[in-house]
């Protein structure tokens, strides 16, 4: 009898622990961000009362930049995500829904164009985001083909490498501006949401949007500083603020800007 619970036991824990891994995809095992093991993630949660779960609000942003963002459109441009039938472009995308600043907007009903140059990245969103179209591609001012190398795996590094020389046709992919994949789906009216999250080529990224054709409603990107006026002193947050926005909210590294003339 003894024999045959310890055999249910271990097959019980083997099924668990195949189901833990089919899981694991969705988590990024970065140490940094505290989900280097899917089991803690799953049986380290907090228990919450009832009342607790009343007042719980679930963010998929690496520092809660979904919440901000909703907030930013009710409060700032009334705009209620829940019933706008919005348009995003998130570029550096990075995953489908953990870190994700615009998962909650697709939750909402939102549509809209992901940009990344990791290939795992591209396949994931595909599979669980179906009503967005994918670019495979390597953020630039302009298109150029087969020019930029391909990231292998989730890659919190979205900044492409163009050292190309010696590697093989299937290792390289496009680069792409902004504008460029915004006219392939002939995106001609307002964007409500923009993000920039490409580590260190924010400035490249900006280049390649075209403001006069292509003006989102809010914009958010990484700015890397020690504090939040040396950000703003960044000629990444300058040539935004030059394109007629204010900035309106940072979650940590990640800063919001609003076009003034939506402002209400």
């Amino acid at each position: 009898m003894e024999s045959f619970s310890r055999k249910v036991k271990g097959r019980l824990v083997g099924l668990v622990k195949a189901k833990l891994n089919r899981r694991a995809v969705f988590l990024p095992k970065r140490s940094e961000f505290g989900l280097q093991h899917t089991e803690k993630v799953f049986f380290s949660q907090p228990k919450l009362t009832f009342r607790e779960k009343t007042y719980h609000i679930t963010s998929f942003g690496q520092q809660g930049e979904d919440l901000i963002l909703n907030r930013i459109f009710q409060r700032r441009l009334g705009i209620n995500p829940r019933k706008h039938a919005g348009f995003y472009i998130d570029v550096g995308a990075y995953h489908p829904i953990t870190h994700s600043t615009s998962y909650l907007l697709y939750r909402y009903g939102w549509a809209g164009a992901c940009v990344d140059i990791s290939r795992e990245t591209c396949k994931l969103i595909e599979k669980f985001r179906p009503r967005d179209r994918v670019f495979h591609a390597a953020i630039a001012h302009a298109d150029e083909n087969m020019n930029a190398l391909s990231a292998e795996g989730l890659s919190l590094v979205n900044e492409a490498s163009y050292n190309v020389s010696g590697q093989p046709k299937d290792a390289l992919i496009n680069s792409r501006s902004i504008s460029s994949i915004l006219d392939e789906m002939s995106k001609t009216d307002r964007i409500d949401y923009l993000n920039i999250d490409v580590e260190g080529a924010e400035s490249v990224a900006l280049e390649g949007l075209d403001f006069e054709r292509h003006r989102p409603r809010v914009i958010s990107v990484e700015i890397h500083e020690k504090d939040m006026l040396a950000a703003l002193e960044t000629d990444v947050a300058k040539k935004i603020c030059g394109e007629g926005y204010v900035p309106v909210g940072c979650a940590a590294i990640t800063y919001f800007f609003v076009y003034q003339r939506d402002l209400s």
